[in-house]
């Protein structure tokens, strides 16, 4: 049985706007990391969104183990899916540690607290994201890179079989970029789909199993890196020359733009 399959989806935001994806059709493995990459307005954040059921397509359908994701209730959907979106605002003085606890209400009954084995997930969560010491500060007086890894944290403590993430990194310093795309590598390794949207190439090329560019509402090249980070992938999506190069420690391939 397939693990996520979309076949033939559709969308757009209203009848009279053009498509903004256009008869898109893969399969993702369990067990997979795959980036999807394209420029900007090519769709990448909307088919995060379609895949993990925020939003449905206009025509076509999506699969989850062989069932339509429409028809899966959200507090399951919510057991199997994590989402951490590209921007995260909250109205409230929510300390970072109730944020992250947030993550284990899919596995409560109404009106249940917490147990000690959900605050020792959050726990260690927060310490493998690097926002341990910011538990109780409020959500709302820590910097955007420490927001984005408290929203991570949340993620993970939701403990899912597939992990979104719509530019999980975009907000972070290199050397936090590279702790938590070594922390999703470690989990992928673990066992968690991970599906990532994200703009550094270079990046991408080191920490993909798989890639999906997009290019213009529909998708060029789906692929291992090596086969989509071409000099004529490059050129006819993104409009630039490059070259490409896999002669550095990593064996994986780099982008230099010309």
């Amino acid at each position: 049985m397939n693990y996520i399959e979309l076949k033939s989806v559709q969308y757009s935001y209203n009848e009279k706007s053009k498509k903004v994806l256009d008869n898109i059709s893969f399969m993702i493995d369990k067990g997979d990391m795959l980036s999807i990459i394209g420029p900007n307005g090519s769709g990448k954040s909307t088919l995060l969104k379609l895949i993990n059921g925020i939003i449905a397509p206009n025509s076509g359908s999506i699969l989850f183990e062989g069932k339509d994701i429409d028809s899966i209730s959200k507090k399951e959907l919510a057991r199997k899916f994590a989402f951490v979106m590209q921007q995260n605002h909250v109205d409230f003085e929510f300390t970072c540690e109730e944020i992250v606890m947030m993550g284990r209400y899919p596995y409560l009954r109404r009106f249940e607290s917490e147990s000690e084995e959900d605050l020792n997930i959050v726990i260690e969560a927060m310490k493998n994201t690097g926002v341990y010491h910011l538990k109780d500060k409020s959500i709302n007086e820590i910097s955007g890179g420490e927001k984005q890894r408290v929203f991570i944290a949340k993620a993970i403590a939701q403990t899912p079989e597939v992990l979104f993430i719509d530019e999980g990194t975009s907000n972070l310093d290199i050397r936090y970029k590279l702790d938590i795309l070594k922390l999703l590598q470690k989990l992928n390794e673990d066992g968690m789909t991970i599906v990532m949207v994200q703009h550094d190439l270079d990046l991408t090329a080191r920490f993909s199993k798989s890639v999906c560019l997009l290019h213009n509402g529909k998708v060029h090249t789906l692929d291992t890196p090596e086969g989509v980070f071409l000099e004529k992938n490059i050129r006819d999506v993104y409009g630039i020359e490059s070259i490409i190069s896999s002669d550095n420690p990593i064996k994986a391939p780099i982008i230099i733009p010309l």
